[in-house]
């Protein structure tokens, strides 16, 4: 079913097409239905077009269909005005639906900008239906993870554990707000097990129950949790391994 209308779709998002449907040809020439617009039952037609928009996005990213995707979201980086802002990256809402002189549209419905099109980033192919087809057991829930970290002043590109190593792996980036300390919380260590901590490569610590580290950057706390604290002037990766 997705092959059978794909270039279709694509052809009508890529050239302006989806939105000059029903278009009687008034307007500035340009040839769009958002031309104009009087009333908010128009407006909510046009913003309905683009949330389609943004779920061609995330079937062609479920689909694993990479040429389309990356052909989607060059038209979205050139259209829609992406942001940062306060650690997230999306595309804020737009209500101008008309298609310029080029055959772009830059308006943006919100559950497009800031749902479906970073569904489709982070979505490889196939993810929606792991989800339902591989879930998660008991023993992934048993495992240790982070918490307690500050999205403002930093943030997490990766975390994950490794069973058969017994190591925990987070990578941490600089937040929008700058700060020169940041910490994160392990929650779910095993408190009879010593871990070795190790930042960028190299060690710089143990976290051994009721002993706090030298430089004071992993304590493990009263309530069987760990506090790890860094700098984060640069992005830094630790390592949390079991002995």
């Amino acid at each position: 079913m997705y092959l059978a209308h794909r270039d279709e779709e694509l052809d009508q998002i890529l050239t302006g097409k989806k939105f000059m449907m029903g278009n009687s040809g008034t307007g500035s020439g340009e040839g769009s239905i958002g031309q104009n617009m009087d009333s908010q039952e128009q407006l909510d037609g046009q913003a309905f077009q683009h949330f389609t928009v943004g779920f061609f996005f995330a079937y062609a990213a479920e689909m694993g269909d990479q040429q389309t995707k990356d052909k989607l979201f060059a038209y979205a980086e050139r259209n829609y005005n992406p942001v940062w802002q306060n650690g997230e990256y999306f595309y804020p809402r737009n209500d101008d639906f008309s298609v310029d002189k080029q055959g772009n549209v830059h308006g943006v419905d919100t559950w497009a900008g800031s749902v479906l099109i970073p569904l489709a980033r982070l979505d490889r192919g196939g993810g929606l239906r792991r989800l339902y087809t591989e879930p998660w057991g008991d023993a992934h829930y048993k495992q240790p993870y982070v918490s307690d970290v500050d999205t403002a002043t930093v943030g997490v590109s990766q975390a994950f554990f490794d069973a058969k190593k017994n190591a925990l792996v987070v990578s941490l980036l600089p937040g929008p707000i700058v700060a020169k300390q940041v910490s994160f919380v392990v929650q779910q260590l095993d408190r009879g097990r010593i871990y070795s901590v190790i930042k960028d490569g190299k060690q710089v610590g143990e976290l051994r129950r009721g002993i706090t580290s030298k430089d004071a950057s992993a304590t493990w706390r009263d309530d069987g949790t760990a506090l790890i604290s860094t700098s984060i002037s640069v992005p830094h990766t630790f390592v949390l391994v079991a002995k």
